[in-house]
């Protein structure tokens, strides 16, 4: 069962209390760009019952932000967070959006906050901080991304092969030296990393996409496998058939969007719970990462 561990003076501005026990915290983005100012973020953290230590998990959420309009936590990250706490995790929702100012950015163009910049540097920042708490196993942290954090997933772990130098697929990911040791990305877009002609990923990468995905189609996931054949970690896609975006929602029928930016040229994208899928997902989730981050020889 999960507590509230730690009390934040203040939560952020109109922010309502989540259904499992969660508390608010704060850290600074890990930006590599000296120049760039400091960005301090926001994120929910939960825990489970015991001394620890514990291994962790760092979820991004998608273009819609972590945060309904009425300020309350996004069904689908509540869901995989009651999942994932359930399942032995320490769980850090980052909200990199609130944070910065504004809830969402599905409907904005350009989009202020990059998932190949902006967010790995949020990630980092998030693996920083759980590496500094005593009830966290450092040793044992994945990261989790949905959609616009799904992309950013794949920019915090996978780089181009070609022998040059790249922060993505560095052996760190933080100043300090630690790296996640797993990664998933839920029906990322993969077109900027699979625009290399050979990428590899730092950890092994688990994809999932359902195959009618029309918002972040599963085809250019389909060509970064074939040009990460080299990768020294293995990438694993899953593809779910008819399944639209955000197949894991839990209860959202299919319908269309058009106010989407990714709708402007096709009309409309689809979204909404395909329950064989989710269901699937409910299941291949846990355990890849058990398999990488639980103790025991096959996490070794």
């Amino acid at each position: 069962m999960a507590f509230i561990l730690l009390l934040i003076p203040a939560e952020p501005a109109g922010a309502q209390p989540t259904q499992i026990g969660m508390s608010w915290v704060a850290f600074p983005s890990q930006l590599t760009d000296p120049a760039a100012n400091e960005v301090m973020l926001n994120a929910l953290l939960a825990r489970p019952s015991g001394v620890g230590p514990f291994p962790a998990l760092v979820l991004l959420h998608g273009c819609g932000g972590l945060l309904t309009a009425t300020r309350a936590l996004v069904s689908r990250y509540r869901a995989w967070a009651e999942l994932l706490l359930a399942d032995g995790y320490v769980v850090l929702l980052v909200d990199s959006f609130n944070s910065r100012g504004f809830r969402e950015e599905c409907t904005r163009s350009p989009q202020p906050v990059s998932s190949s910049t902006d967010r790995p540097a949020d990630a980092r920042g998030a693996l920083a901080y759980l590496q500094s708490q005593d009830f966290v196993d450092g040793d044992r942290a994945g990261l989790v991304g949905w959609s616009h954090g799904g992309a950013s997933t794949l920019a915090t772990v996978v780089g181009p092969l070609d022998g040059q130098s790249d922060q993505s697929s560095s052996e760190s990911d933080t100043e300090g030296g630690a790296r996640f040791r797993t990664a998933i990305a839920f029906y990322p877009g993969c077109r900027a990393a699979a625009a290399p002609r050979r990428v590899a990923s730092s950890v092994p990468l688990l994809i999932l996409v359902g195959e009618a995905d029309d918002w972040t189609p599963v085809g250019p996931c389909r060509t970064l496998l074939t040009r990460a054949a080299e990768s020294p970690e293995p990438l694993t896609l899953k593809t779910y058939p008819g399944a639209y975006h955000a197949f894991d929602d839990p209860n959202t029928p299919v319908h269309v969007r058009t106010d989407v930016r990714a709708a402007a040229q096709t009309g409309g994208v689809h979204l909404g719970t395909d329950p064989d899928a989710r269901a699937d997902a409910l299941l291949t989730v846990p355990a890849f990462l058990g398999r990488y981050l639980k103790p025991g020889p096959a996490a070794e």
